[in-house]
C-alpha cells in the first residue's frame, strides 16, 4: 500500500470521499517522509552531476558535432537564399516592335537606341548605358537624333532579361514575377518577412520548448519547416510566396533555438562557450552548401523543394538525440533523466558516483508518490523577473542599452554583407561560398581572443574593424578593382562573424543569473530589427550608390565597437547572480571615500570557487 493509499489520499491529491485529506496525525512520520524526498531534490545539480560523467565526451560529441549542429547547416539555406532568389540579369522592358521589320533586321545596340532612353555613360569604355525600366513612346525612327522631347513610359508590357552569364542565376524569382524596377523593393520585402517570422519564433520558441520539452518540439517543427519549405515551391504568385517565407522564418528561428538549447545542456558549464561558439562555423558550412546546390539547381521553384527535403534524413534521429535531462529534471521528470544519464555515463566509460545514484534513487521516489521537489535555489531566486527588471538600475540600464545597439548592428551588417553578395561583382556563387568559408577561421579566432585578450577589448576591436573594412570597399566601386571590393566585403563579413559569437557569451556574463535568460532573450529580439531593415538597406545600392549600404554599415559598426568600451570586462571575473551582486561590485570597483577600508572579497556560492567584491555600508 502506498503513502497516499494508506492515509486516504487519491490519485488527485484529495481524501477519497472527495474532500481536502485530513490534517495527519501519525507522529510526524509521514511529514518526516516527504521532507527527506523532498530534500532530494536538493541534492541534484546537473551541473555537478555531468562534469563526474563527462562534461564533454563522446556522447555528446555524436550528438552535438555530428547530428544536432547539421541542423545549422540546413537554417542557413533558408536564411539566406534570398540570394539568388532576389537575382537578375540585364534586363530592359520588352518592346514587341523587335519581332517585326525594320527592327528585326538591326542589331541590339541600334535597337535599343531606338528603343530605350540613355540612362548614363560608361566610365570604362565610354559606350551609352540605356535605361532597363522606361521606353520611348512611341519608338524612334533610325533618322531621329534629337530625343530630348521625346516621351517615355515605364514598361507597361513587362520585360526581357538576357541570358544569365556564368556568374549569374538563371531563373529567380525575381525574374519569374518582374520583382525590378518600381517594384525592386518587394525582392527585399520577402526577405524582412523571413526575418519577421524568425522573431515570431524566437517568441514562441521560449514558451513552447520549456512547456512541452526541446526534443519533441525539435522535431515537429523541423517536420512543418520541410512541409511549408516545400509548399512554397508551388506558389502561384509572388504574395502567397512571401507569406510561406514569412512561415519558414517562424519555423527556422524555432528549429535553431531549441537545437542550440538542447545542445547546450548537454555539456558542462565550462564548456558552453567554446562548443557554443562552434556552431557558428556550421552555420558557414550551411551558406557554402547552399551556394553548391544552388550552381547545380538554377530555378529557383527546384532550388526550394532541394532545401526543403535537405534535413528530411534528421527526423530519422529521432531514436540517438535525447530530450534534455536538465529540462526532465526541472520537471521532475527524475527517472526519464535518470536513464538519459545513466547513457552518458556508460558512453563516456565513466562510472555514476554513490551520492549522485542514492540522491536520483531517492527524486525518483519522490517522483513515484507526486511529491514536490524542492528548488535548491528557491530561496534565493523565488521572485518572478521580468523585462522591465533590465531597466531598474543605471548600470543594467547602461549595459541593456549598448548592447541591444550591439546586437542589433550586428544583425545589420552580418545579413547585409552576406545577402549583398551579389552587388559587390564578380561571381555570386564564388562571393557566397567565400562568405561561407570566412565563417570558420572568424569562430576559431573569435574563441581564441575570447580566452587571451577578453570579451570587451575583442569585441570592441572587431566591430570596428568591420565598419573599417565595410567603409573601405567606397574606394574599389570600378569593375576593375571588384575583387579588392569583395576582399574587403568579406574581411568585415569575417569580423562581424566573429562578434556574432562573442556577443552571446558576452552578454549572458554581463546580466546576473536571475535575469539572464530574459537579458539575452531581450537582446536577440531586438537584433531582428537588424536583420529586417537590412534588406531595405542593400536596396539602397541597387537605386542610388552602391557603395551607400557598405558606408551604413561601417559607420554603425564603428559606432557599436566605441561604444564597448563603456562596458565591463567579464573574463576571469566571477558572474553575478542577482541585481544586488551588480550593485555590489560596482561600488566595489568605485568606492566612496569612507567605503575603502570596508570592502572584503567574498566568495559567490553558485560560481566556481570565483571571487566577487563586496561592499558593506553601515546603516
Amino acid at each position: 500500500m502506498s503513502l497516499d493509499q494508506e492515509h486516504g489520499i487519491g490519485s488527485n491529491g484529495r481524501s477519497n470521499n472527495g474532500t481536502p485529506p485530513p490534517p495527519i496525525s501519525d507522529g510526524g512520520k509521514f511529514q518526516d517522509a516527504a521532507a527527506q524526498l523532498r530534500e532530494a531534490g536538493r541534492n541534484l545539480s546537473f551541473d555537478a552531476i555531468i562534469v563526474r560523467i563527462g562534461p564533454m565526451g563522446i556522447y555528446q560529441f555524436i550528438r552535438i558535432f555530428l547530428i544536432l549542429y547539421v541542423f545549422s547547416t540546413t537554417v542557413a539555406s533558408h536564411g539566406l537564399v534570398n540570394i539568388f532568389f532576389a537575382s537578375y540579369p540585364e534586363f530592359h522592358c520588352y518592346v514587341e516592335e523587335f519581332e517585326s521589320e525594320p527592327y528585326m533586321s538591326y542589331n541590339d545596340s541600334v535597337r535599343y537606341s531606338l528603343a530605350y532612353p540613355i540612362n548614363s555613360i560608361s566610365v570604362m569604355d565610354n559606350t551609352q548605358i540605356v535605361s532597363s525600366c522606361s521606353m520611348y513612346s512611341p519608338l524612334l525612327d533610325i533618322n531621329d537624333t534629337d530625343t530630348s522631347e521625346w516621351d517615355t513610359e515605364p514598361c507597361v508590357n513587362g520585360y526581357t532579361y538576357s541570358t544569365p552569364g556564368k556568374g549569374l542565376y538563371r531563373y529567380s524569382v525575381a525574374m519569374q514575377w518582374d520583382i525590378v524596377c518600381d517594384d525592386l523593393w518587394l525582392g527585399k520585402l520577402s526577405q524582412s518577412l523571413f526575418m519577421v517570422g524568425l522573431m515570431i519564433g524566437v517568441l514562441l520558441c521560449g514558451t513552447i520548448s520549456d512547456s512541452f520539452g526541446r526534443k519533441p518540439m525539435l522535431f515537429i517543427l523541423l517536420g512543418v519547416q520541410i512541409v511549408v519549405s516545400a509548399v512554397t515551391a508551388a506558389m502561384p504568385n509572388f504574395y502567397s510566396f512571401i507569406i510561406c517565407r514569412l512561415l519558414i522564418g517562424t519555423t527556422t528561428a524555432s528549429v535553431y533555438l531549441m537545437m542550440f538549447t538542447l545542445a547546450m545542456e548537454l555539456v558542462s558549464s565550462e564548456w558552453r562557450t567554446s562548443v557554443g561558439m562552434a556552431c557558428e562555423a556550421y552555420f558557414g558550412i550551411g551558406i557554402m552548401l547552399l551556394a553548391g546546390i544552388a550552381y547545380l539547381v538554377q530555378e529557383w521553384r527546384y532550388l526550394q523543394l532541394v532545401i526543403s527535403f535537405l534535413p528530411f534524413p534528421l527526423l530519422f534521429t529521432w531514436w540517438i538525440i535525447p530530450e534534455s535531462p536538465r529540462w526532465l529534471m526541472t520537471k521532475g521528470r527524475y527517472n526519464e533523466a535518470w536513464v538519459i544519464i545513466k547513457k552518458i555515463a556508460s558512453t563516456n566509460k565513466r562510472q555514476i558516483p554513490d551520492d549522485i545514484e542514492e540522491a536520483f534513487l531517492e527524486a525518483m521516489k519522490a517522483e513515484d508518490k507526486h511529491f514536490p521537489l524542492a528548488d535548491a535555489n528557491e530561496d534565493t531566486f523565488s521572485k518572478t523577473y521580468t523585462t522591465l527588471d533590465l531597466f531598474r538600475h543605471k548600470t543594467l540600464i547602461i549595459r541593456t542599452c549598448i548592447l541591444v545597439f550591439n546586437w542589433i548592428v550586428n544583425s545589420m551588417v552580418y545579413y547585409g554583407l552576406s545577402l549583398n553578395s551579389a552587388d559587390l561583382g564578380g561571381n555570386i556563387y564564388i562571393n557566397t561560398t567565400i562568405a561561407g568559408a570566412v565563417e570558420i577561421p572568424a569562430t576559431v579566432i573569435a574563441i581564441f581572443f575570447l580566452a587571451k585578450v577578453g570579451r570587451k577589448y575583442t569585441l570592441a576591436f572587431l566591430m570596428i574593424g568591420a565598419g573599417v573594412a565595410c567603409i573601405s570597399t567606397v574606394f574599389f566601386s570600378s569593375e576593375s578593382t571588384a575583387w579588392v571590393a569583395v576582399t574587403m566585403a568579406m574581411l568585415g563579413k569575417f569580423a562581424i562573424t566573429a562578434t556574432f559569437a562573442i556577443i552571446y557569451v558576452y552578454s549572458a556574463e554581463l546580466y546576473p543569473t536571475v535575469i539572464r535568460n530574459i537579458g539575452v532573450g531581450f537582446c536577440s529580439f531586438m537584433a531582428r530589427i537588424g536583420s529586417i531593415v537590412s534588406p531595405f538597406i542593400a536596396l539602397l545600392g541597387s537605386t542610388v550608390w552602391v557603395p551607400l549600404p557598405f558606408i551604413i554599415f561601417g559607420a554603425f559598426a564603428i559606432t557599436a565597437g566605441l561604444l564597448v568600451f563603456f562596458l565591463d570586462e567579464t573574463v576571469n571575473k566571477p558572474l553575478p547572480d542577482t541585481i544586488e551582486d551588480i550593485k555590489k561590485m560596482k561600488r566595489a570597483l568605485n568606492p566612496e571615500p569612507e567605503d575603502v577600508d570596508k570592502i572584503e572579497v567574498i566568495m559567490n556560492p553558485h560560481t566556481k570557487a570565483a571571487p566577487m567584491l563586496s561592499t558593506e555600508t553601515s546603516m
